[in-house]
């Protein structure tokens, strides 16, 4: 965010406009006490018209969140023999909510062959689920500072 009084405003325009509409940056010029004019690109005022918009009622707030979350666990890249849990229950695979199985397979980006044994190893079932359904576990702490 740039600012600015109106006098060094006016012995620059053009510099700050180029600034404004070239690096998305917004431009605050000060006219005195509590007193202020803002500018922005008008790509940059479009999408603040735009976000305004979808966040306007707690529906569209809800969507957009959810939107949000899918593209999160998108992110997420599952691999062959991760060790993950289930998030719903398959009381037709005899799986509950939670079971802990290895991925054997994977069908595509998002779809996975996953095993679930029970605790002397042998297989209880064997199906394909999809990411959505599915949550990575780490046997060890995975760490990375922001």
């Amino acid at each position: 965010m740039l600012s600015t009084s109106i006098s060094d405003f006016r012995k620059d325009i053009k510099s700050y406009f180029d600034r404004v509409t070239e690096n998305f940056e917004t431009l605050i010029i000060n006219r005195g006490k509590d007193k202020g004019v803002v500018i922005m690109s008008l790509a940059e005022y479009n999408s603040f018209l735009s976000t305004q918009h979808e966040l306007s009622s707690k529906e569209n707030e809800r969507r957009l969140d959810s939107a949000i979350e899918k593209l999160k666990m998108m992110e997420k890249k599952f691999k062959l023999l991760d060790t993950v849990a289930i998030l719903r229950e398959m009381p037709q695979h005899r799986v509950l909510l939670g079971q802990v199985g290895t991925i054997v397979e994977i069908l595509s980006d998002v779809d996975f062959e996953v095993e679930f044994l029970d605790k002397s190893g042998k297989t209880i079932a064997e199906f394909s689920v999809s990411a959505d359904d599915l949550l990575l576990l780490h046997h060890s702490l995975e760490y990375s500072p922001k």
